[in-house]
């Protein structure tokens, strides 16, 4: 059975990084890199684009890559990333739903 947890996307950071600092001097970088996918459907001239947009989060390895990638990386930057899934799973405060989210926990990150 194949047990691996690995994505690998290209796209562009919506806004600046959050560099969160946490205890012990570590940091996590968060952001939301948009991917846009352009197709087209047989029997159509006019290509068709799908965004979709996906949270990543790039923790600190002690050598302070979470810092390094919130000051390098901006709204402008092509960026890969390569890293595993991550649910995040809460309940709603106010309804007390039950609330998830997918997001991309960075390993690897590089520059186009």
């Amino acid at each position: 059975m194949i047990n691996e947890n690995t994505v690998q996307i290209t796209g562009n950071i919506t806004a600046a990084p959050n560099l969160v600092a946490l205890d012990g001097g570590k940091s996590v970088a968060k952001a939301v890199l948009i991917h846009n996918r352009r197709y087209t459907v047989e029997g159509e001239t006019k290509p068709r684009e799908e965004r979709v947009a996906i949270p990543i989060e790039l923790w600190d390895n002690g050598k302070g890559r979470a810092k390094t990638f919130a000051e390098m990386v901006n709204t402008k930057t092509p960026i890969l990333v390569k890293g595993t899934l991550k649910m995040d799973e809460w309940k709603d405060n106010d309804t007390g739903a039950a609330r998830s989210r997918l997001k991309v926990n960075v390993t690897v990150f590089s520059f186009d």
